[in-house]
């Protein structure tokens, strides 16, 4: 390719599947030059997608309402909680046999203690992710964006 040309860019339109047509332009670009770096490859309904998920977002607290706002929150905190719940209670149990050849009158797995257990926890994490949530859903979303 000709020295100087460090950055082209290029748009196709094209009535198909993008996907076969950026296959074409791809082939045609290493056929001019080999060592080309293409880079980006997306189409429109892409690019739109990523310019307008700030504004979507900001969009969709604003006309949320405090229910859905805190029921949002508690289900994002929950799903962590219990996904980090279940690895830990497949760990407890994998630990528990490698210790019961060291401890003598220890059962294997107690599931009244790990139920128990896992149920202290899963409450906690729903009242310290409840309690905030509802505390930030009562704030009216301009003064919460004008703090930022």
């Amino acid at each position: 390719m000709a020295s100087g040309w460090t950055n082209l860019t290029f748009a196709l339109r094209t009535a198909g599947d993008p996907g076969s047509v950026m296959g074409a332009a791809r082939a045609r670009v290493r056929a001019v030059d080999p060592v080309a770096l293409i880079l980006n490859e997306i189409t429109a309904a892409q690019m739109l997608a990523r310019q307008t998920a700030p504004t979507r977002a900001i969009l969709q607290l604003i006309g949320a309402n405090s229910l859905s706002l805190t029921s949002m929150v508690v289900w994002q905190a929950m799903t962590k909680v219990l996904a980090g719940t279940a690895i830990g209670v497949i760990a407890a149990l994998g630990a528990g046999r490698f210790l019961a050849g060291m401890l003598y009158g220890v059962p294997l797995a107690d599931p009244l203690t790990i139920g128990g257990v896992t149920l202290i926890l899963c409450a906690t994490a729903l009242l310290a992710s409840y309690l905030p949530a509802r505390r930030a859903a009562k704030v009216d979303p301009t003064i919460a964006l004008r703090s930022d």
